[in-house]
């Protein structure tokens, strides 16, 4: 079993170590269109305003994900993912699930697929990023969200259905909307938070195991897994979520904003680790996530602050509409 509170390192196949996560940061940014300021451009406002900077037919656009391609034509993992791209915030804020998932919820819905199958799967994983509870309804806080998010399903699509099929337009055309589907998710309404009386505790970052967890699932290896492992997993689910609000008053709006936050959260776990939260699922109540941490509430950072009768309120919300 993995220690809980570190990190677990993973395979070079799988990801990238972050110093060739970063490659081309060095460059200078020189004014204009050079490299130096096409990868500047890319780093902090992604491909479609390197596709502007460019304004050329044909241009390449920089791409900085791609996909690990296996002698049978699977995909083995994603390498080259971008630095964390601008929240939905324009100044610092508090993260409230960490990034890391996003990016894992990437890792878990295109490995072990055909590149074919993978722009299917992200379409969907796209379609679930549009129904997140900040998204579901079309408003002014998310409508840019909604038409970047349409554009990249547009884009897949196109690839998809290119006749001749092209496989390697179709892998670039995955690596670089891979790009923009992290790009907006970490652009969603409340991925992020600056608001006085909500505490941060900077658990997230020290998560690790899930992912390992969830290939070990999906690939039929994990026979020995039982209650320590689940232990782990549910704890780590917790350990992503960077969020302790105040105690608010039961039917109020503060208490609505909280559940749909906890309900985002517990979303993007089941879309980043699927395998391991449909294992947990079936292990029972007792490792369900609310329940789990109602029962064990002393044992985590987030939600510490709420009161027994206003968790199971979340909890209740929560499981209806998940």
């Amino acid at each position: 079993m993995y220690a809980a509170h570190e990190r677990t390192p993973r395979p070079r196949a799988e990801r990238t170590p972050v110093s060739s996560r970063r490659e081309g940061s060095a460059a200078p940014a020189h004014p204009g269109r050079g490299p130096g300021a096409v990868l500047a451009l890319q780093r902090t406002a992604g491909n479609r305003a390197v596709r502007q900077l460019l304004g050329t037919p044909g241009a390449v656009t920089v791409q900085r994900a791609s996909l690990n391609i296996r002698p049978d034509g699977t995909i083995s993992g994603v390498s080259q993912f971008p630095s964390r791209p601008p929240s939905n915030l324009s100044k610092q804020g508090q993260h409230l699930t960490a990034y890391v998932a996003f990016e894992d919820t990437i890792l878990s819905n295109v490995r072990d697929r055909t590149p074919s199958a993978a722009a299917e799967q992200l379409i969907w994983v796209a379609r679930q990023f549009q129904a997140l509870p900040f998204m579901e309804t079309v408003n002014q806080w998310n409508r840019h969200v909604h038409q970047s998010i349409e554009a990249i399903i547009a884009t897949l699509r196109d690839a998809l259905d290119r006749d001749p099929p092209d496989d390697k337009f179709l892998r670039s055309t995955v690596g670089r909307q891979i790009d923009e589907l992290l790009r907006e998710r970490n652009r969603v309404p409340h991925t992020a938070i600056s608001e006085s009386g909500t505490k941060g505790h900077g658990e997230a970052a020290t998560a690790g195991g899930l992912e390992v967890m969830e290939t070990a699932i999906r690939t039929r290896r994990a026979g020995a897994y039982g209650d320590d492992e689940a232990t782990q997993a549910v704890t780590q689910m917790w350990q992503l979520l960077d969020y302790d609000p105040a105690e608010p008053s039961a039917a109020s709006p503060e208490l609505l904003l909280i559940q749909r936050r906890v309900l985002t959260h517990v979303r993007s776990m089941r879309l980043a680790y699927p395998q391991v939260f449909a294992w947990l699922t079936g292990l029972g109540a007792g490792y369900w996530l609310m329940p789990y941490l109602r029962a064990h509430q002393d044992k985590f950072s987030s939600l510490s602050r709420l009161s027994a009768p206003r968790l199971l309120d979340v909890e209740t919300y929560v499981h209806a509409n998940l």
